[in-house]
């Protein structure tokens, strides 16, 4: 317990001779925790997005010519398929009522007809599908007795679904520079706090003092950056996310796991990036 204390003591003492590249990193710390919280609120309020488009189309089953007796016999075996959450029946009178809402009633005066037949509209649970299973749904159905045709806007719902993975994409790539420029950061802080102390480390060299021992103080050091600058960021952003969340927009609530998630891998990049850059006692004997 003893050692540990030194340790964390010496960790302290590096981490403050780091001087103005110590800051910078804690600074770009908050940077990365901060975006890191942002980009998976993004990534949170990207999945609601695409749930609430997805609950927006559904199936139409155009029943054959004659089917229509089958209406309700064919609805009740669509209820029973998996992730579909309402089958509606739609008659001819009533596919006459919403075209004319939609389109007017001339075309049907120039008819003097109703040519639209009974369709079956399905609508799914939006956890429970993609326009993968939207398609092979279309498909199934198409082959029941008594429909005539299945159509849904698949290539409207496709370009939509490209749009939000191109948005995921450049979030993630965004996050990666940041963490890429918090990782360098530390690398150099940890060199100038090396250097600052080198008679130390050379001294705790001379004694015996092992690999690791010269190396523990750097390691609490650069995990001491991570976990105050990441937490700075992380913290300010859950109480925003806690502040504006009943506002009425689209902010997510906090998710407190995943911002430990979090903040642990920040102080796992702190902790590495030190590894790496940490004096090791053997290189400091041979120069001795």
């Amino acid at each position: 317990m003893r050692r540990f204390w030194f340790y964390v003591r010496e960790g302290i003492g590096a981490f403050a001779r780091s001087g103005i590249m110590g800051m910078l990193t804690v600074f770009a710390f908050f940077i990365l925790g901060t975006t890191t919280i942002l980009l998976l609120a993004a990534e949170e309020t990207l999945d609601q997005a695409q749930e609430r488009l997805l609950a927006l189309f559904e199936l139409e089953a155009y029943l054959q010519p004659g089917a229509e007796q089958q209406a309700d016999s064919l609805a009740e075996v669509l209820r029973r398929r998996g992730g579909v959450e309402e089958v509606k029946v739609v008659g001819k009178e009533r596919a006459a009522e919403l075209f004319a809402e939609e389109y007017g009633e001339e075309l049907f005066d120039l008819l003097g007809e109703n040519p639209l037949p009974a369709s079956l509209r399905i609508r799914y649970n939006p956890t429970k599908i993609s326009r993968g299973t939207l398609d092979q749904e279309a498909l199934e159905i198409g082959k029941l007795d008594g429909i005539e045709e299945v159509v849904f806007e698949g290539d409207l719902l496709a370009r939509l679904e490209s749009v939000i993975q191109a948005v995921r994409n450049k979030l993630f790539f965004i996050a990666g520079i940041i963490a890429a420029v918090s990782l360098l950061l530390t690398l150099q802080a940890v060199r100038v706090s090396a250097r600052a102390v080198e008679r130390w480390v050379r001294a705790v060299t001379i004694i015996g003092g092992s690999a690791w021992q010269v190396q523990a103080p750097f390691l609490v050091a650069g995990t001491i950056s991570g976990v105050l600058g990441g937490g700075l960021g992380i913290g300010l952003i859950l109480i925003l996310q806690q502040v504006f969340q009943g506002s009425g927009g689209i902010v997510p609530a906090p998710d407190y796991f995943r911002a430990l998630l979090a903040l642990l891998a920040m102080g796992m990049i702190g902790f590495f990036a030190a590894l790496i850059a940490a004096p090791r006692g053997v290189e400091l004997k041979r120069v001795a």
